[in-house]
């Protein structure tokens, strides 16, 4: 009797522990799913947060609140994510489209001048007012000559910003470099660059230069600059 009890149990197992087996896997399975979409909600979870902390830091820059390094850091780690190349190589491009640098790759150019180390607020200015890097460094170096012009030594005025044919002299006065670019770049977003700006008549380097500068040649003087700088930083476009 207890041989065949003995049997039967065994019979009864190989018939159960296939399925034991196959349920076993089936859980497996879906643990490791759960286990996946987990971690897949906690990185959407953790990318809505740095998203929300860069709008925030954003909004706080276009409310007039000072510039701190945690706010650059904060927005200058979330726009080198985005690495697509914007080339400004001709008076015809668009000064809205995001330029593609790194803060790295400008600090490159900046390097032993009046503006070393300001490659981060170059990208600040461009994420939070849209206008395009590239072309805010080269605007700069071609109105003070590589930044070693006396506007810019002794002005912080990096842009010719206020320096009208007229009366040069009327060039504005800044605290300091990084206020200076983020008040240009403001001011070209708002009046340049923005379709019911003052001065829009496009937003091309070429439109711009037309009533930026009295110097009919100005933007082709822009261009030869960009094309420098991206020669310099030895990217394919900027």
């Amino acid at each position: 009797m207890k041989k065949l009890l003995s049997i039967v149990c065994a019979m009864a197992i190989l018939v159960i522990l296939p399925g034991i087996l196959s349920l076993n896997k089936y859980v497996t399975s879906l643990e490791e799913q759960l286990k996946q979409k987990n971690e897949i909600i906690a990185k959407q979870e953790e990318e809505i947060n740095e998203l929300t902390q860069v709008i925030e830091t954003r909004d706080k820059i276009l409310n007039g609140e000072q510039l701190t390094d945690d706010m650059i850091y904060i927005i200058v780690s979330y726009s080198e994510k985005d690495t697509k190349s914007n080339k400004l190589k001709t008076v015809n491009d668009d000064v809205r489209l995001k330029s593609g640098l790194t803060s790295s790759q400008i600090n490159s150019i900046l390097k032993g001048t009046l503006l070393e180390n300001h490659g981060e607020v170059f990208l600040v200015a461009e994420f939070v007012y849209g206008i395009n890097a590239h072309f805010l460094l080269s605007v700069s170096a071609h109105e003070t000559n590589w930044w070693k012009s006396e506007f810019a030594r002794k002005r912080n005025n990096l842009f010719g910003w206020g320096a009208y044919t007229h009366n040069p002299r009327l060039a504005m006065y800044f605290n300091d470099q990084t206020h200076c670019i983020m008040h240009v770049a403001q001011r070209l977003n708002k009046l340049y660059t923005s379709e019911n700006g003052k001065y829009y008549k496009g937003a091309t380097v070429a439109a711009i230069g037309s009533i930026y500068a009295t110097d009919r040649r100005w933007a082709e003087g822009v261009i030869r600059r960009s094309r420098y700088i991206e020669e310099r930083i030895g990217v394919d476009g900027c």
